[in-house]
């Protein structure tokens, strides 16, 4: 919640010096250069904290209904498998990468544009939760329930047509690309953890503990992570007994 009180207060600030310019013809410059995003990389170097703050930036007031209902929808999802950091992580990854592609492609352009809202970063939840969730059915109002990866696809279709300029659209995939870098990079991660040699076993996977034991016999806890995550992936989290869900948070957790 305080992510979307953030891009509340910031989007507030912006449209009372959007007033006070239309009132009192008082100059509204210093807003973009505390917020949005430059294009162009000198600017950038000169303001990088822009970097960050772009992302709670909204100048519109639709963009900002609609980016904020995106974030708790999909953040809601998203804790039915995986923690409360995770929103905050795909946030702040999509925006920083959505960020860093706007600014490769504006030294492309020519710059002179800048860039401000969360897109890059909702994007970025949106996608990851629909990797680790594709068959989730939401119920939708007038046409029921459908499959989480249809909407999905529909939502970035909308979204890059939507966009104007080729950084924009540049920002938009390096959002929709961050949940694809996160996965591979744990994956790598985890590849290396198991090749990794031990003297001893771990405590808490040692034969005889209550984790041994309710896994699947001749499977690694590693292995059984990854059986569960896949089904999550396939059938959605609902399709987890009690049992495998009560394993899948203890095995992460002593993954952890």
């Amino acid at each position: 919640m305080w992510l979307c009180v953030t891009n509340l207060c910031v989007a507030v600030l912006i449209w009372l010096a959007m007033g006070l310019k239309a009132l009192a013809g008082v100059p509204d410059g210093w807003i973009l250069a505390l917020f949005a995003l430059p294009s162009s990389v000198f600017e950038a170097l000169t303001h990088p904290w822009t970097i960050i703050t772009y992302m709670f930036a909204q100048a519109d007031i639709l963009q900002l209904l609609f980016n904020m209902l995106w974030l708790i929808w999909f953040g809601r999802m998203l804790s039915d498998t995986d923690s409360n950091s995770a929103t905050l992580t795909l946030y702040a990854g999509g925006g920083l990468t959505g960020g860093i592609c706007y600014l490769i492609a504006g030294a492309a352009m020519g710059g002179g544009s800048f860039l401000m809202g969360s897109s890059a970063s909702i994007l970025s939840l949106m996608v990851y939760t629909t990797l680790r969730q594709p068959d989730r059915e939401v119920p939708l109002l007038l046409i029921g329930n459908v499959r989480l990866k249809w909407i999905a696809i529909v939502t970035i279709v909308i979204t890059l047509l939507g966009a104007t300029g080729i950084p924009a659209h540049c920002a938009h995939i390096g959002g929709i690309l961050f949940p694809f870098l996160l996965l591979a990079w744990r994956r790598l991660a985890r590849s290396f953890r198991t090749r990794e040699p031990r003297r001893h076993a771990p405590r808490a996977f040692r034969s005889g503990t209550p984790l041994m034991r309710h896994t699947t016999p001749g499977e690694t806890p590693e292995q059984t992570l990854d059986r569960l995550l896949d089904k999550v992936r396939i059938s959605g989290f609902d399709s987890l007994t009690r049992k495998e869900k009560d394993l899948l948070d203890e095995i992460s957790s002593k993954l952890d």
